[in-house]
C-alpha cells in the first residue's frame, strides 16, 4: 500500500513559507486513504529568515555556493543533511548529488532542505536521498509482533506492517527501516524539500527510494515553475531475504506544488515489489 499526493497547481495567491504551513496545520486532517490533495494558495519564496544554512562549496573552488552564479555538479558528490542556498543549481553528464540523512538528529526534519532560484537536473543525472533514512528503527519500522514485515509510511508494509506516519500535504519524514530483526538492511528513504523561486527543470530522476522492505522518503517541493520530462520517486522497497523472506514497504510521500507547469514527467511512490520471489507485482 501506499499513499502520495499528486503533483497539483495553484495559482491563487501569494503567502510566505511560514504562512503556507500555518495554513496547512489550521486545514482539516486528510484522511490516511486519500492520495489527491488540494493545497492551499501557494507561491515559492527564495527568502528565508527562520533557517540557518549550511556551508557548501559543490564547485570545489573555495567559495561559498551561495556566493556563486552558478554551481555545476558534473561528477558525483554529496551534501550532509541541512539546509543550502543556491542561486542557479545544475546536475549534469550523469552526475549523482547525494543528499544525506541524519536520523540521530533532534531536529524536526532530518534530511536537506535546497533553497535555490533556479535547478536543473539534465537527462542521466539524479539528486538522490535513496537509503537515506532510518538505518535502524524509524517510526514505521516493523514492530515485535510481526518482524518480517515491511516497513511503512506513506503506505503500510505487507505482513503486518504498523500504521503510515506523517502528512501527505508536507511530507518530510525519514522512510524507516525493515528489518527489526536483522542488521543486513540498508535503510529507509531520506527527505528532500526544495523551494525553487524562478523554475526546477527535472530532465533526471529525484529519487527518495528506500532498500530492501525498507520503506520510502520524502520529496517536498514548492516551485514557480516545475517543467521537464524526468521523475520523481519515493518508492518502497521489495521483499527481502536474511534468513527468511522480509514483507514489501509501503512507498514514501511525494508533494510538488507549483505555480505553472510543463512538466511531463511521472511521480510516484509505490510500495515494494515481490522481487526476490521471482515475480514482478508491484503496489501502487
Amino acid at each position: 500500500q501506499t499513499q502520495t499526493t499528486q503533483t497539483t497547481q495553484n495559482d491563487q495567491g501569494t503567502q510566505t513559507e511560514e504562512e503556507i504551513l500555518q495554513d496547512i496545520e489550521q486545514a482539516t486532517t486528510t484522511p490516511e486513504a486519500v492520495t489527491d490533495v488540494t493545497p492551499p494558495p501557494v507561491v515559492p519564496v527564495i527568502e528565508d529568515d527562520t533557517t540557518t544554512f549550511s556551508f557548501s562549496d559543490l564547485n570545489n573552488n573555495g567559495i561559498a555556493d551561495s556566493e556563486e552564479s552558478d554551481v555545476l555538479v558534473d561528477a558525483n558528490n554529496f551534501l550532509p543533511a541541512g539546509a543550502y542556498r543556491f542561486n542557479n543549481l545544475t546536475i549534469a553528464s550523469s552526475s549523482i548529488l547525494t543528499l544525506q540523512g541524519d536520523p540521530t538528529s533532534t531536529s524536526t526534519f532530518k534530511g536537506v532542505k535546497i533553497v535555490a532560484k533556479n535547478i536543473t537536473v539534465e537527462a542521466g543525472s539524479s539528486i538522490s536521498v535513496d537509503y537515506q533514512g532510518y538505518k535502524t528503527g524509524g517510526p514505521g519500522s516493523p514492530s515485535v509482533q510481526a518482524p518480517f514485515a515491511g516497513a511503512s509510511y506513506g503506505g503500510v508494509g505487507t505482513g503486518g506492517g504498523v500504521p503510515s506516519y506523517g502528512d501527505a500535504r508536507t511530507p518530510t519524514e525519514l522512510g524507516s527501516n525493515g528489518g527489526s530483526c536483522c542488521s543486513n538492511f540498508q535503510g529507509g528513504g531520506g527527505a528532500i524539500h526544495f523551494i525553487v523561486s524562478e523554475t526546477f527543470l527535472n530532465n533526471g530522476i529525484i529519487s527518495a527510494n528506500g532498500s530492501g522492505s525498507s520503506s520510502g522518503g520524502s520529496i517536498y517541493g514548492v516551485v514557480n515553475t516545475l517543467a521537464g520530462a524526468g521523475t520523481f520517486q519515493a518508492n518502497g522497497g521489495a521483499h527481502s531475504v536474511s534468513s527468511v523472506y522480509h514483507g514489501r514497504a509501503g512507498g514514501g510521500r511525494t508533494a510538488l506544488y507549483y505555480q505553472t507547469s510543463s512538466f511531463s514527467g511521472a511521480s510516484t511512490a509505490l510500495g515494494g515489489c515481490l522481487a526476490p520471489l521471482g515475480m514482478t507485482a508491484c503496489g501502487n
